[in-house]
């Protein structure tokens, strides 16, 4: 207060607008000062000021529940009408928190209870969609229309429904409210309800005499949404009622149902700078006037890690005195038989001596590749290769069948083909996601760079060599992600695989049982006969997560595991034996009780082998089902693949089991993210995230170069290849992005994934925080259930503000101040010799100036020559 008093005895402007428009008493309203707010309005503040966004200081005093304030601007002559851009008064905002006194106050001093928004909103829509009964009524009661529609047809009614609060209903109807209102889409309130699922608003709707044959313009019923959509309750409460047919009046019912949401608020902080950010943000939407600090963000959710600045350095470079005395005496050094490997990792970078003595030997340029020969395994002095070369650099990379991926680059050995005379131990990082027991990770060897074949780690079997401990750096970094080779040569090519879980076994002519450790009750039985040798015989089951289903085809339609006899293509002498647990939906155990005739339940079969893709046919016709409790029993004299579908619409089985059989078979990598910023203005900084799957650490070249600092970095995370990841704010700090438009990257495996953009402080007196959540999937919309981030980092912006930036401003500061005062000099001298010749002057055209500006420019960059 003392300090406000100082500046405007000081002559300081009471009315002068900052950033984004904000006046003095907009910040006095904001931060609930009312004595400041007395002061300015008795010294002449204007109360009628709009921020950018169009917020008069009502605005914030009505969402704040201001009383004091509000009062005061009204006796001041404040427009309780004041529209924001988006058309939005203070009784709109009012409204929407419930605040009953100021809503009160706000229509005695003459606001209009039925204006309407620039998408048709009044303040009873935005009552009915947080049921607050008592301010509706308040706004019914001074002549609020209850009919009153939006844009595109949504009446308060309607909204109640949509966000399934009954109480508003009973209000709603009690005042006259139609109950079987349309919208432009002929949606009615028990539409509505049955698309969000309120089974409860339903029974109320209906027990009103609510239409429960109405169609939509897309001829749907009510009951025909809550099928779409796998609403059991809501399907139960309609299913009993008469109707002319079940039927939709639609030829496209076979395609994706489009959720229809009434009109909401979206109005951003009267401090962002929304014509910059394209649009309000869901989470600053929520809460427009709520910051975080720095104190209070510690103690929320934080997926980072502590930054050690010691490692910006290249990883060869860190070498410990300890570390150079070992190196310098390992000439002389002999492993024993029993050899112990701890303080005796010496670095290589591609390659590396070793004789009759063996070694053991770190690579520096890849984090953890590990390679121990014991002595006497090598028959004269070799050099031994290593490399982790890029899929694309080799000739014939592996072949890779659905669902597999390389886990890691290819390691290239040397020399190709050299034999040792015992086993030798190679250990590799990788950064496959194995997700407990559902993936596992194989070893295939390429002797000649064209053909590959599995590697089979048991034929080299050493207990000596198996039982060595792993390396502590490498088993911290890549807990339980670290793939040991044995071998007794070297290949050409090495390459790790991530894969779906087998179940292998040699299996001969006198049969076998192979059982999944995957999924419960999936087995294959091979009675005797039906092979004629010995075998080996893979049984692998992929697990449908019930989530994925309901996401991508609705609730109504379930799968079972996809189970596959390997090797493919195979033709048995007798019958095998499959068993494969029913289908169930997600969380709701098994959608029907399956018998003799279920017409629903259809099987599925793919004969496709090797790298073809799956083409799924529909066989349940030509293969008959036993079921025995809640598994199904089917013989077949073929390998393939097979799998179960419930689905309704049987003709659409085959598309849709295509459909969610691609999206299951995206490969989960360990992955983190880092991110960098560079902040060049105290309000501005640039934000850069680095999502690698095999990041060195510390600084990477690109940012030191662009000056950038590493502000955090995440814990190891799970990302899916070839799959977008999504970017939300909440906090102080917004990026600034087109209308509409989500801040995303797609994650790669093995490729340096960037995403920079700019980001700005929306309120400089609080601290330049925000946390930044990624997600698997975009915003949500308001209503619905909000989605799980996969990592959440709490960012702060570092104070340092970058050199070269400053230097650039001030150089362009510069310059334009030297071309500013030639220009005037230029203009002076020509308005003299104009008078000296007795001609009147003339100002200098706009293109005269700029033709002057671009040649003082010209001369200030050495670009014109005389």
């Amino acid at each position: 207060m003392s300090v406000a008093n100082i500046l405007l005895q000081r002559d300081s402007k009471l009315d002068a607008q900052g950033k984004n428009d904000i006046s003095p008493l907009h910040l006095a309203c904001h931060y609930d000062h009312p004595n400041v707010a007395n002061l300015l309005l008795e010294k002449g503040a204007s109360p009628h000021l709009a921020s950018q966004n169009g917020h008069t200081p009502l605005h914030i005093a009505a969402r704040k529940n201001q009383m004091d304030i509000a009062s005061t601007l009204l006796e001041n002559g404040a427009n309780a009408n004041a529209e924001s851009k988006a058309g939005f008064t203070p009784l709109h905002l009012s409204a929407q928190k419930g605040h009953y006194d100021m809503t009160n106050l706000l229509i005695e001093h003459g606001a209009d209870p039925n204006h309407k928004s620039k998408n048709g909103l009044t303040a009873l829509h935005l009552c009915a969609q947080e049921d607050f009964i008592k301010v509706a009524s308040i706004l019914v009661k001074n002549g609020a229309n209850v009919e009153s529609e939006t844009e595109t047809g949504y009446r308060p009614i309607h909204v109640a429904a949509h966000f399934g609060n009954l109480s508003m209903i009973r209000f709603l109807l009690k005042h006259n409210a139609t109950i079987d209102v349309k919208t432009n889409q002929n949606y009615t309130p028990l539409h509505q309800a049955a698309q969000q699922g309120h089974a409860h608003i339903v029974s109320a709707l209906l027990e009103g005499n609510a239409s429960h044959k109405a169609r939509t313009n897309d001829g749907l019923t009510a009951l025909n949404i809550a099928q779409k959509l796998g609403y059991i309750s809501v399907m139960e409460v309609l299913k009993g009622l008469s109707y002319d047919t079940l039927a939709p009046d639609n030829k496209n019912w076979d395609e994706k149902y489009k959720v229809i949401a009434p009109e909401s608020l979206q109005e951003t902080s009267f401090m962002s700078d929304s014509d910059d950010e394209g649009g309000s943000d869901a989470l600053i939407s929520e809460q427009p006037y709520r910051y975080l600090t720095a104190d209070l963000m510690k103690s929320l959710r934080d997926d980072s890690l502590p930054i050690d600045v010691t490692r910006d350095d290249p990883i060869h470079r860190q070498v410990t005195k300890e570390e150079k005395q070992d190196f310098t005496q390992s000439n002389n050094y002999c492993l024993a038989e029993n050899f112990d490997t701890d303080g005796f990792n010496l670095g290589f970078l591609v390659s590396f001596l070793v004789d009759a003595r063996g070694g053991a030997m770190k690579g520096c340029r890849h984090s953890g590749v590990r390679i121990i020969v014991p002595p006497r395994r090598a028959t004269m002095p070799i050099r031994v290769t290593c490399r982790l070369i890029k899929p694309n650099k080799v000739a014939n990379p592996p072949p890779l069948m659905e669902g597999e991926a390389l886990a890691t680059r290819i390691i290239e050995m040397g020399p190709i083909g050299a034999t040792f005379l015992g086993p030798v131990l190679i250990d590799i990082p990788h950064f496959a996601s194995i997700r407990g027991k559902e993936r596992e990770i194989i070893i295939l060897r390429s002797d000649n760079g064209e053909t590959w074949k599995e590697h089979d780690n048991s034929a080299d079997n050493d207990t000596t060599l198996l039982n060595t401990p792993y390396d502590p750096q490498m088993s911290a970094t890549h807990s339980g992600r670290i793939t040991r080779i044995i071998t007794t040569d070297f290949p050409q090519y090495f390459a790790i695989i991530t894969r779906i879980k087998q179940e292998v076994h040699v299996i001969g002519a006198e049969g076998g049982i192979l059982t999944s450790s995957v999924a419960n009750d999936v087995q294959a039985v091979f009675p005797p006969g039906a092979l004629t040798k010995k075998i080996k015989v893979g049984l692998q089951a992929h697990v449908i997560p019930a989530e994925l289903t309901a996401k991508l085809l609705g609730n109504c339609v379930a799968v079972s595991p996809v189970i596959t006899i390997e090797p493919r293509r195979r033709k048995f002498h007798k019958p095998i034996t499959l068993t494969i647990p029913v289908p169930q939906a997600a969380n709701k155990g098994m959608i029907n009780q399956y018998g003799g005739e279920t017409p629903t339940l259809r099987l599925l079969c793919s004969i496709a082998g090797g790298t073809s893709e799956s083409q799924w046919e529909d066989v349940t016709g030509s293969t008959p089902l036993t079921f025995m409790n809640d598994t199904v029993s089917f013989t077949t004299t073929v390998s393939a693949r097979f799998w179960l579908m419930d689905c309704r619409n049987i003709g659409a089985v085959p598309k849709m089991a295509t459909e969610l059989y691609e999206e299951s078979l995206f490969v989960p990598y360990i992955t983190n993210f880092i991110i960098y910023s560079k902040r060049m203005d105290v309000l501005e900084a640039t934000l850069r995230v680095l999502c690698m799957t095999d990041g060195k650490e510390g600084m990477h070249t690109l940012e030191r170069q662009e000056e950038f600092i590493e502000i955090v970095k995440s814990r190891d995370v799970e990302a899916l290849d070839g799959k977008d990841l999504y970017i939300e704010f909440s906090g102080n700090l917004v990026p600034v992005t087109k209308s509409g438009v989500q801040l995303k990257f797609t994650f790669k495996a093995f490729r340096q994934n960037r995403l920079s953009f700019h980001v700005k402080v929306k309120d400089p007196l609080l601290d330049p925080v925000a946390r930044m959540l990624f997600m698997r999937e975009p915003k949500v919309a308001k209503g619905e259930p909000p989605q799980q981030p996969i990592c959440v980092l709490n960012i702060v912006l570092p104070e340092i503000i970058t050199k070269v930036e400053v230097q650039k401003k001030l150089k362009d500061y510069e310059d334009s101040n030297i071309i500013s005062q030639k220009l005037d000099s230029y203009e002076s001298k020509y308005k003299m010799e104009q008078k000296e010749k007795g001609d009147e002057p003339k100002d200098i055209s706009p293109s005269e100036k700029k033709f002057i500006t671009d040649t003082l420019q010209k001369e200030r960059t050495g670009k014109i020559w005389y």
